[in-house]
């Protein structure tokens, strides 16, 4: 079935449409048109009063300058000192009313003055322990009192003499195996009687630097080969190469090179002589120690 068509019937004419609707909104937009009017006189009232003012300022500056009068302008330094003198005035008189005063209770006293006896008689307490001494006894105090200053004088003066400090180089150098640690002896004592000491002592400190090097080596190789003792001879250094001259318990001379990558790799071979041989050479065999887990490998470079 076909849905009807509802028929609505509206009563209202346009006349009463004019009436109800449109009118009131007429009254409305002249409402607003005659406020926009007046604030555009209040406005303008405005923008003239001003405009005189200004006007009477400047024709009363034109006179002053024209009669030769000083016309003073006030910067910001003269308002900033003029804010603070009221407002230093306004607080002076605010805090003038107060009184205020600190006072500390009499038992405070009380506990300080207790605190002082305490310490006073702690003061007038006898000693623990009194040491009577006669004239003999006191003489050798006194003398060994100045026998241990005299040693300890004595002892830092024998120190920094060209015989000790020679004889330091010397056992140095005789520990790192030097061909001739008397040299050193020589070189040390000169130096020293040349008013050199501080270069000397650097020397000694370098030297006694390359023995806890040369023992920390000896201990690695110990520990690597297995050895029970191992004699370092000498030590070449690049970067982080290494080449190592040492001997074992059968006096034999050997190589040991420790390369960048961190393997070490040992010869026999006395055309050994420096880390370009052991980079280069290909006829020098070597014997490669990976870790102490894994088996020696007989290598050819």
């Amino acid at each position: 079935m076909a849905k009807e068509k509802k028929i609505v019937k509206t009563e209202t004419t346009a006349e009463a449409y004019v009436v109800e609707v449109i009118e009131p909104k007429i009254d409305t937009i002249q409402e607003d048109i005659n406020q926009t009017k007046l604030d555009q006189k209040t406005c303008l009232s405005t923008i003239i009063s001003n405009n005189d003012s200004l006007k009477e300022a400047f024709e009363e500056m034109k006179q002053q300058k024209a009669e030769g009068d000083t016309i003073i302008v006030c910067t910001k330094e003269d308002v900033r000192k003029l804010v603070k003198e009221e407002v230093s005035s306004s607080m002076k008189n605010a805090l003038s009313g107060f009184n205020m005063k600190a006072s500390i209770a009499d038992s405070y006293y009380e506990k300080f003055d207790q605190r002082i006896e305490k310490m006073d008689a702690s003061l007038k307490r006898p000693p623990l322990m009194e040491v009577h001494m006669n004239l003999k006894a006191k003489f050798l105090v006194i003398f060994i009192m100045a026998l241990i200053v005299a040693g300890v004088i004595g002892y830092f003066w024998f120190i920094n003499t060209p015989m000790y400090l020679g004889n330091q180089l010397y056992q140095s150098y005789y520990r790192l195996n030097y061909s001739a640690p008397g040299k050193g002896y020589h070189w040390a004592y000169q130096t020293v009687k040349a008013g050199n000491r501080s270069k000397v002592k650097e020397k000694i400190d370098l030297s006694k630097a390359s023995e806890k090097e040369y023992q920390a080596y000896a201990d690695t190789l110990c520990r690597l080969l297995p050895a029970e003792f191992i004699h370092i001879y000498n030590i070449q250094h690049d970067k982080k190469e290494k080449l190592i001259d040492f001997a074992d318990s059968t006096g034999i001379i050997r190589s040991a090179h420790f390369r960048e990558n961190g393997s070490i790799r040992i010869t026999d071979d006395q055309r050994m002589i420096t880390l370009e041989d052991a980079r280069k050479r290909k006829d020098i065999k070597w014997k490669r120690i990976p870790s102490q887990n894994k088996t020696e490998q007989n290598l050819s470079s």
